[in-house]
C-alpha cells in the first residue's frame, strides 16, 4: 500500500502548484486528496496548502474559510458569531488547566511528536494574522485552543505564541 507516498506527493504537487501560480492545478490536486483521504486529517492538509494559497493571494475572506475548515476537521470548531460568553467559558477551560502549574512546569511539559496537534497548531499560527483582521472575536477563542492544545498534548514550536497571546 503506497498510501502515505502518493498522500505526500499530491500535498506536495498541491503546494508547488500554488507556489508556481497554478492555482486551477492546485484545486484539482487538492479535489483528489480530499476524495481519496483516508482521513479528516488528510482532509485539512489540502485546507492548510489553501489557507497559504489564499494568504499568497491577499484574499483574507478565503483564507480564513480554509483555515477554519482546516481547524474544523482537525477537530477545532468555532460559533458563527463569538461573543463574550464564549471567551469567558474558554478563558475559565484554560484557567483551570493552569491552577497550580508555574512557568517551570509549561517548561517542562514534554514536546509533542503528534502530527496532528502540530498541523493544527501551525494552521493557527499561519491565519492569525487574517482572524486579527477579519474575524477578531475569533482571536481569542483560537490563542486559548492553542494553550490547550499545548497542555494537553505536549509542547510545540507554536507553545510560545500561544502563551504570549494568552498573557
Amino acid at each position: 500500500d503506497h498510501y502515505q507516498l502518493a498522500l505526500n506527493l499530491h500535498i506536495q504537487g498541491t503546494t508547488a502548484s500554488y507556489l508556481t501560480n497554478h492555482f486551477d492545478e492546485m484545486n484539482r490536486l487538492g479535489e483528489v486528496i480530499t476524495q481519496n483521504a483516508r482521513s479528516l486529517y488528510d482532509q485539512a492538509l489540502v485546507y492548510e496548502v489553501k489557507l497559504n494559497a489564499y494568504l499568497s493571494k491577499d484574499d483574507r475572506v478565503e483564507s480564513l474559510k480554509m483555515g477554519l475548515k482546516a481547524l474544523s476537521l482537525l477537530g477545532l470548531k468555532y460559533p458563527a458569531n463569538p461573543g463574550i460568553p464564549h471567551v469567558l467559558a474558554a478563558v475559565i477551560k484554560t484557567r483551570l488547566k493552569l491552577i497550580g502549574k508555574s512557568d517551570e512546569d509549561l517548561l517542562d511539559i514534554p514536546i509533542t511528536n503528534d502530527p496532528q496537534v502540530i498541523t493544527t497548531v501551525r494552521v493557527i499560527r499561519s491565519m492569525f494574522t487574517v482572524i486579527y483582521t477579519n474575524a477578531p472575536e475569533l482571536a481569542p477563542l483560537v490563542i486559548l485552543d492553542m494553550v490547550n492544545l499545548t497542555l494537553e498534548h505536549g509542547n510545540t514550536t507554536m507553545s510560545p505564541f500561544g502563551y504570549i497571546g494568552y498573557g
